[in-house]
């Protein structure tokens, strides 16, 4: 189905050369999301009326890169939805409440490479475990013009 969604981050990080080659760094960020509601019709013909959803979340953490030709990195974090709770009505009547609100911990793993001076590659990999649980996994390619 179709649903309008906005949603906007601000984050911050500081990072220190441990050695010539390795580095640290921490960060923070915070992100906001909204995505409207709808209602969408069962099999059985009925009616269910999802309201919009609005959602809050600071996440924390620390990642190391070792820097070379090829930039391998691992990092850990810590995230909290600050509160969100999807809000829905069958045939007119409410249906529990889910919350989003609650803590996730956060791995990821990647590498980066630079092809070219122009061509740069980033694969990656992220584990969550706590309210949200599963995995993540991106391929990145940039292009200077």
């Amino acid at each position: 189905y179709k649903a309008l969604y906005v949603g906007m981050h601000v984050g911050c990080g500081y990072g220190y050369k441990v050695s010539e080659k390795m580095k640290v760094e921490g960060y923070g960020r915070y992100t906001c999301t909204w995505q409207e509601g709808k209602e969408i019709r069962l099999a059985r013909n009925e009616k269910i009326k999802f309201e919009g959803v609005m959602s809050n979340r600071i996440r924390v953490g620390v990642k190391g890169e070792y820097e070379g030709k090829v930039n391998p990195y691992i990092g850990v974090g810590l995230e909290e939805e600050l509160g969100g709770e999807i809000k829905a009505k069958a045939e007119g009547k409410e249906i529990e409440k889910v919350s989003l609100e609650g803590v996730t911990m956060i791995g990821e793993v990647g590498v980066k490479m630079d092809i070219s001076e122009r061509l740069k590659l980033e694969v990656k990999g992220e584990g969550f475990v706590g309210k949200r649980e599963g995995l993540l996994g991106m391929v990145k390619v940039k292009y200077a013009i």
